[in-house]
């Protein structure tokens, strides 16, 4: 059977359309769905919810540590490191933010009982504080953690799906070049939070790492700063990380060279800025 004149260049254009499409719904697939370092899947985009209003800046809404205090964060609740992100973030609240913080807040997770593989014992509570009040206090936020405990992040991401979950130790080296390469595959992270182990040598050799994903104009926290006249951890082989700062501040010492156009502290936390590009 002969096909019509024409017919022939029909049914190719649609097998070249339906071929298109379904390698784009693949990549598509792989893009959103894909496996990341950890090997937990997650349906976090790294896109904003364009689609959404964004609030009125002049209408009242409630500030970092009325949002902090609501979902129980130590951010506000044990500590007052409310007073510096209250400093700092009211500047970027409604613009696009893509986001890092190191500890999910796992030291409170109960796993279940010995025997008990139906996960019903998992206890949730007082886990997730923070990302709680990111989420609310964002409007446009793109948001990633790195957790080392994989049985709590597994169970949170279950039924927590606004962020991407890393699962590794911020002190392995290998796991945080494979995090800086993937997690920045979209660009970089204007604000990064150390909120993890709170050891000197880890929050020192971190912002070291991770110094890279930040992008220029950017910061970068450190909660749970030792001062420098805190000698309680010497014997252990670790300076206070309120020394190192100093030497940051005088040399610029272990982090590019100029990179840092400033550092601020108060008790407890400190902010490393990076320079805009073409600042001198």
């Amino acid at each position: 059977m002969r096909l019509k004149p024409g017919l022939h260049k029909q049914i190719e254009t649609r097998v070249v359309f339906f071929l298109v499409a379904a390698v784009t719904c693949f990549f598509m697939i792989y893009t959103f769905h894909r496996r990341p370092v950890d090997g937990i899947p997650t349906k976090a985009t790294w896109g904003w919810k364009t689609t959404e209003p964004i609030p009125d800046p002049s209408a009242p809404r409630p500030s970092f540590r009325d949002l902090a205090l609501q979902y129980g964060s130590h951010k506000a609740t044990i500590h007052k490191h409310h007073f510096m992100y209250e400093k700092y973030l009211p500047n970027i609240r409604d613009r696009p933010v893509k986001l890092l913080e190191i500890g999910l807040g796992c030291e409170s997770y109960s796993r279940s009982p010995p025997g008990d593989s139906s996960g019903a014992g998992y206890d949730l509570t007082g886990v997730g504080a923070s990302y709680r009040t990111f989420v609310a206090y964002f409007p446009r936020l793109s948001l990633t953690y790195i957790e080392r405990d994989s049985d709590c992040a597994r169970d949170f991401f279950r039924t927590h799906d606004k962020a991407a979950v890393f699962v590794g130790d911020q002190g392995d080296q290998g796991f945080l070049d494979r995090f800086s390469v993937q997690s920045t595959v979209h660009g970089l992270f204007d604000v990064v939070i150390d909120d993890g182990a709170g050891t000197d040598a880890l929050q020192e050799q971190s912002l070291r790492d991770l110094w890279r994903v930040v992008r220029p104009g950017g910061v970068y926290f450190v909660e749970g700063v030792r001062s420098r006249n805190d000698r309680s951890a010497v014997g252990e082989g670790q300076r206070p990380f309120g020394e190192f700062i100093q030497d940051l501040l005088w040399e610029d010492v272990m982090l590019p060279d100029g990179e840092v156009r400033s550092i601020d502290c108060m008790e407890g936390i400190c902010a490393f800025f990076k320079k805009e590009e073409g600042m001198p």
